[in-house]
């Protein structure tokens, strides 16, 4: 996208309260910030070969999809929040 992209650990309490003020549903907002536990513990990291056995195709890395779609990230795509 042309610019540095930063990671920023925000605070599952801070999350949660975001999140129910958008309007999600209890139950959704804590399933959310748990999944984000698992990700944190590294629980989802184990590679497979899934992808490779459904679509007949090796999977691509993160820094391959970047380069290959990271225009379509880029803010002058992207319309504003409001």
């Amino acid at each position: 996208i042309g610019k540095p992209v930063e990671y920023i650990e925000v605070p599952e309490g801070a999350m949660r309260d975001a999140l129910l003020s958008y309007g999600m549903p209890v139950w959704q907002a804590d399933g959310l910030i748990e999944d984000y536990a698992h990700y944190r513990r590294g629980e989802a990291s184990n590679l497979s070969s899934d992808v490779q056995k459904v679509t007949g195709h090796m999977p691509r890395s993160f820094r391959s999809f970047l380069r290959d779609y990271g225009s379509a990230f880029s803010q002058s795509k992207l319309s504003p929040v409001s």
